[in-house]
C-alpha cells in the first residue's frame, strides 16, 4: 500500500543537512535534559538560573528547528541558524566567565559545534556543470 502524499514519506537526508540536523538535535537534547541541574549549579558558582532557563527555552526551540530542517523546510533551517547563534553567544559567555577550566573547555566545544551547524545549514550543493 503506497502513501497518496509524497510529503508523508520519510526519506533519509544526505550531505551537510544531515550532519547539521544530527549535531543540532543532539546539542539541543543534551541541554534540555541537563537543565534540571541548573538551580544547583547556580548555587555552586555556576551560571545564573535565568541563563539556564533561557538556555532551556532556546534548546527546546532547537529541537523544533531540527525537525524543520529534517523536513527540508526553510523555516527550520533559519530557526536552526538562530538557535545556533544563541548557543554560540551562550558558549562565549562560558568561555570568558566560567570559573573552572573544564567548563571553559566544554563551552568552547559547544561554540565550535554550533558554528559547524551554521556553516552546514548555509552550505550549498554544487550543481553539475554541463559541458
Amino acid at each position: 500500500m503506497s502513501l497518496p502524499n509524497k510529503a508523508l514519506e520519510l526519506t533519509p537526508l544526505r550531505g551537510p543537512n544531515a550532519v547539521a540536523i544530527l549535531t543540532s538535535s543532539t546539542l539541543s537534547l543534551i541541554r534540555v535534559l541537563t537543565t534540571s541541574k541548573g538551580r544547583k549549579a547556580a548555587a555552586n558558582g555556576g551560571p545564573p538560573y535565568i541563563a539556564v532557563l533561557i538556555g532551556f527555552v532556546v534548546s527546546t526551540i532547537g529541537v523544533v528547528a531540527a525537525y524543520g530542517t529534517w523536513r527540508a523546510q526553510k523555516w527550520g533551517i533559519v530557526l536552526a541558524i538562530i538557535v545556533s547563534v544563541f548557543g554560540e553567544l551562550d558558549g562565549l559567555g562560558g568561555i570568558l566567565f566560567a570559573p573552572l577550566l573544564t567548563t571553559r573547555i566544554m563551552a568552547g566545544v559547544g561554540v565550535v559545534l554550533y558554528l559547524l551547524v551554521v556553516l552546514l545549514c548555509l552550505w550549498r550543493e554544487r550543481k553539475p556543470v554541463l559541458a
